[in-house]
């Protein structure tokens, strides 16, 4: 009988990913899933099948990664900022994000290359205003969005007046607003004066 603290491994989770090829959804929140894992979505087929090489086959080496509709990988302390980066640029399809609690910052929020986000969540994490407001920008049929917890959006509030600190997060307020949000959650940082400007 395995223990009961037992844990599939990140080498495990990248072994699973390696033998599903047809993958769509992934949701492994609060796991091992780390760098080997990014890996295996990020590397795409690269071996030979039978005497055909993918190329051959007309496989796109970023087949894996490039289909998926939903990846759900918050909580996951194992994937550090370079893997991120590399996962969220090669996302291309996602329809729904969940990047809670990881090492997420603007920079690879911005390499976010996918247009048909549904549901976000980056709840606490070190996000701005800006690198959401560019994410709300190109994915404008988005319905949800939780961003409770994200210190550096609005950090500066405290110290600026309302006039100021709308037209430095004005650009996300817009955003907000073009998009068709149908559920939002937001916390630490929002005040009665954002509220009002959104």
């Amino acid at each position: 009988m395995a223990s009961a603290h037992a844990k599939i491994t990140d080498v495990g989770i990248s072994n699973i990913i390696c033998n599903c090829m047809k993958l769509h959804s992934i949701v492994v929140c609060d796991t091992t899933f780390g760098k080997n894992s990014v890996l295996a979505l990020c590397s795409g087929i690269s071996s030979n099948y039978g005497n055909s090489s993918a190329d051959d086959l007309g496989w796109n080496h970023n087949s894996l990664i490039s289909n998926l509709q939903k990846l759900h990988i918050g909580g996951c302390k194992s994937v550090d900022e370079t893997s991120l980066l590399e996962l969220l640029s090669q996302t291309k399809m996602l329809k729904s994000l969940c990047l809670r609690d990881t090492q997420l910052v603007d920079q690879a929020l911005h390499c976010f290359s996918g247009s048909s986000l549904e549901m976000l969540d980056v709840s606490n994490t070190m996000v701005s205003a800006a690198a959401l407001a560019h994410v709300v920008h190109e994915n404008l049929g988005l319905k949800c969005l939780n961003a409770r917890g994200c210190r550096n959006i609005f950090r500066q509030e405290s110290n600026t007046s309302g006039g100021e600190n709308y037209y430095l997060y004005k650009d996300l307020y817009l955003e907000l607003g073009n998009c068709k949000l149908e559920e939002i959650t937001l916390g630490w940082g929002f005040s009665y004066l954002s509220l009002e400007a959104l």
